[in-house]
């Protein structure tokens, strides 16, 4: 028997494991939760808000913060109609050599979107903010540094993206659930996943079986664990999980992200 932690995709096969194997699992510790029913690609705008909205908040409610970035909100909507109306040209170095960048507003709803995954570069997101607006892009080009890091594996995230989980998400959902959310986020989100939806009708893969969308129900023991910030698999996925994991302990992690085991 064994102790099984688990992460983001993992925290999926971690699910699908107590599902089919329950005989081999003692215990199970999941770190940012997917819970199977979830559709990650189409939840995005929402997902997203949500996390912005927190920083908004906790940023307003510090007073050194509020001093410092004070209306953040506004500014960083106002910001990014800006930079969709007029992009800022950014000189980013990778590798030794230099490459052009245009920052518009919907790659600073990314990079904002990224930035949350770690309580770091979260820390660090209303100053930035305030520099671009000032014209200082420092703190975005490290960012964009990360952003642009081609170091994984693409083959194998779209694999599994294919096969597990696009599969069960119609296109269309992600502008359905864009609906009500902040207009700058709702031009962005369903939007830039679409190709993705295109890509994966090239990509051959296998249907899924359609358990692969339903919740686990499981007797073993859980501990759950989740970010604030959190903009890709945020709290709610966490109470999901619950609904149907009887012996499960959650716990939510104030000010962190994305892996909080893993957060420093």
């Amino acid at each position: 028997r064994v102790n099984m932690p688990s992460f983001p995709y993992g925290t999926r096969l971690a699910l699908e494991v107590m599902r089919d194997f329950p005989q081999a699992v003692r215990s199970v510790v999941l770190d940012s939760t997917l819970p199977l029913q979830v559709n990650l690609y189409t939840s995005l705008a929402p997902n997203a808000e949500r996390a912005f909205n927190v920083l908004f908040e906790r940023c307003a409610a510090d007073p050194s913060c509020n001093t410092a970035y004070p209306d953040l909100k506004t500014v960083f909507y106002t910001l990014v109609d800006q930079l969709n109306a007029s992009p800022m040209p950014v000189r980013l170095r990778l590798g030794g050599v230099e490459h052009p960048v245009l920052l518009d507003g919907g790659l600073l709803v990314d990079v904002m979107f990224a930035g949350l995954y770690n309580p770091l570069a979260a820390a660090t997101m209303p100053k930035m903010i305030y520099d671009i607006r000032r014209g200082n892009t420092a703190i975005l080009e490290e960012r964009l540094a990360l952003y642009f890091d081609t170091s994984h594996a693409l083959g194998t995230q779209m694999s599994v993206i294919c096969a597990e989980e696009l599969p069960f998400s119609p296109p269309q959902e992600a502008f359905t659930l864009a609906q009500g959310v902040q207009p700058q986020i709702a031009s962005f989100f369903p939007d830039s996943v679409q190709p993705l939806f295109a890509a994966c009708k090239a990509w051959g893969a296998a249907a899924p079986d359609p358990r692969e969308n339903q919740p686990v129900t499981s007797i073993i023991p859980a501990l759950v664990l989740a970010g604030e910030f959190d903009p890709i698999t945020p709290p709610y996925c966490r109470r999901m999980a619950a609904q149907s994991l009887t012996h499960a302990y959650f716990y939510e992690f104030p000010a962190h992200g994305h892996l909080v085991t893993r957060s420093s």
